[in-house]
């Protein structure tokens, strides 16, 4: 078994489930790591000392070199059918299937089987290696990773989240944040509804959703980025208390906003404002009603988006990728936080298809670990300046 499946299979039998411990899988890569020489580890962890980042470093402590980041934790696998046990790396038909394999144990064990020999050559920058938990529940722990790396003065030529893109160069992902829509109104007695004064905070939400889907090519394109494509916004959720006899005077509905990269949250909550105070506007308009009727905006900012736009870090990433030209994914994830903290020098290269990814029978095609472990090789070359001991 060649040695990056090995570790796979190895990654793969840790169930890191955001909601379980990453502690015994962080434990087998620091075990790893201690029997290459010269490589520094240092162990982040989460508030109560159940979860941790590992952060490691190969080379001189000078400045420049290259970041490659990984996630520990894996979607759960609840309500899913599987064919085979999921936690357990299964080989058929030419694939390998487990959960993560994907998404994204398949980098973090190509990483790992290339640790060796990076520390047998003689590199001239440093590596440092950053594997994370809690990204799939909101980029959570590599925030504090990045913390510890400013801190230490960590400053890399560039930095390399190997999400899966099928081993693409991708440089940019949309923003995403929750917005919430409140519509309160007078409500009142189902009776009543012909009653002037009585307003509906249903039917508020109503006109809101009209405005929404008639103003989307708008705020599409205000909110929006030119490479990314209009900004989107999907219903996702209401929430109200009602029974058969009483028109309600709350109402909340939940939506899912993708957008620009490095909008904040005050400015979404600002544009949309006006947006809500135009529909309760319309809907007394259409209505005639003179009751209570209004919208309130709460926004959470979930990930700030990334795009690079540094020249040389692209053509670095073009050059190791050796096709094609520079996509945009769909997705979000941690290139969002280390581009909010100033690495600006961020892409996304990876092995396997987001496709697979949080599905029932996830799985990788090994001939992307072999391509992930070519990429891996030519960025250390040509970023540290070594030749490598293979």
């Amino acid at each position: 078994m060649e040695p990056h499946i090995e570790i796979l299979n190895d990654l793969v039998a840790f169930d890191t489930t955001s909601r379980n411990s990453n502690l015994m899988l962080i434990d087998y890569i620091r075990a790893k790591l201690s029997v290459c020489a010269g490589v520094r580890t240092h162990l982040d962890m989460n508030a109560d000392g159940t979860k941790a980042n590992l952060i490691a470093s190969i080379g001189p402590e000078v400045d420049g070199g290259v970041l490659f980041s990984g996630h520990t934790d894996v979607v759960p696998i609840d309500g899913q059918q599987w064919d085979s046990d999921a936690f357990t790396l299964t080989q058929k038909d030419g694939l390998l299937y487990g959960r993560g394999t994907t998404d994204m144990k398949g980098f973090v064990a190509c990483v790992l089987s290339q640790v060796e020999a990076w520390s047998k050559s003689d590199l001239q920058k440093p590596i440092h290696l950053v594997f994370s938990y809690d990204e799939e529940v909101g980029c959570k722990g590599v925030i504090t990773a990045i913390n510890y790396l400013k801190a230490q003065g960590v400053k890399p030529d560039l930095c390399i989240v190997g999400e899966p893109t099928e081993m693409q160069l991708a440089v940019a992902h949309n923003s995403r944040a929750k917005i919430w829509f409140d519509a309160t109104a007078t409500g009142g007695h189902a009776s009543k509804y012909n009653d002037p004064t009585i307003t509906s905070a249903h039917d508020v939400m109503t006109t809101l959703a009209g405005t929404l889907m008639r103003a989307r090519q708008d705020y599409g394109v205000v909110l929006g980025d030119e490479m990314l494509g209009n900004a989107s916004m999907a219903s996702t959720g209401v929430k109200t208390i009602y029974t058969n006899n009483v028109i309600p005077a709350a109402f909340e509905n939940h939506y899912d906003f993708r957008g620009r990269p490095g909008i904040t949250a005050a400015a979404l909550e600002n544009y949309f404002s006006h947006t809500a105070q135009a529909a309760v506007v319309e809907y007394k308009t259409l209505m005639g009603k003179s009751g209570h009727a209004d919208l309130k905006v709460r926004v959470e900012l979930a990930n700030p988006g990334f795009k690079c736009t540094d020249d040389a870090a692209i053509k670095l990433g073009q050059l190791f990728v050796g096709n094609g030209e520079a996509i945009t994914v769909p997705y979000v994830c941690e290139a969002a936080r280390f581009w909010e903290a100033g690495f600006v020098k961020t892409i996304v290269v990876g092995p396997g298809n987001i496709l697979q990814a949080h599905q029932p029978n996830e799985f990788i095609d090994p001939a992307q670990l072999k391509a992930c472990n070519d990429f891996l090789n030519r960025a250390v070359t040509k970023i540290t300046g070594a030749k490598l001991v293979l």
